[in-house]
């Protein structure tokens, strides 16, 4: 196959398996009747398209002082780990929100793991002030906790070679896709229903991650 193809089919299924859980907290969102305003939609693709990329860049620049057989197992076990850790992401989450909530004066600060970690469990929980408006601010919050799996998947689709703009752009725009088509999915939806997609984004991981040895 020409690898122009084979570049943007990895690009491709890369953002697809990251913006997965996007889509999943828009379709909550959506469900719960909380709005996201197109400012903080755009506040939110782009913080996690950023980290994305800026993941790829930061294995781009080390790449090339490692030996090529490392780099192609290093992209396996970071896309393989992550992929098997979220096809039981589920199961974490549920443990997460077991865990005590923090106290109001608690309830919204970055520097608050415990606050990240309820908002990557259950993203309704960004929305700290009740008004059924995600606002820029606390847009950001959802970026953060949603980013921690582009982290992982950016170093191993870096190694891989991936241009970090090419990402940047096509998570970008992939992430207001889901933003608006889980948010319009999530207000039909008649009422709350267990919608966990980890395990999609999971297997296409695991899947890139075999193919990164080839």
């Amino acid at each position: 196959m020409n690898p122009f193809w084979i570049s943007f089919f990895h690009i491709f299924f890369l953002c697809a398996a990251v913006c997965v859980d996007t889509f999943a907290a828009a379709f909550g969102f959506g469900i719960d009747q909380i709005r996201i305003p197109a400012p903080s939609a755009l506040v939110l693709s782009l913080v996690c398209s950023s980290a994305l990329a800026l993941s790829i860049l930061a294995a781009g620049w080390l790449a090339p002082y490692l030996p090529d057989h490392l780099t192609s197992c290093l992209s396996c076990a970071l896309l393989c780990g992550l992929g098997l850790f979220k096809l039981f992401d589920s199961v974490v989450k549920r443990l997460v929100r077991r865990l005590p909530q923090p106290g109001k004066e608690l309830s919204f600060s970055f520097l608050r793991m415990r606050f990240l970690l309820r908002v990557w469990a259950d993203p309704a929980e960004a929305d700290t002030d009740r008004s059924s408006v995600l606002s820029a601010a606390e847009s950001i919050a959802l970026a953060l906790a949603l980013s921690s799996d582009g982290l992982a998947a950016g170093l191993g689709g870096g190694f891989s070679g991936l241009s970090p703009w090419s990402v940047f752009f096509c998570s970008a725009g992939m992430n207001l896709i889901c933003i608006l088509a889980g948010c319009f999915a999530g207000r039909k939806a008649a009422k709350r229903a267990n919608f966990d997609l980890s395990w999609l984004g999971g297997g296409i991981l695991l899947g890139m991650g075999l193919l990164a040895l080839l």
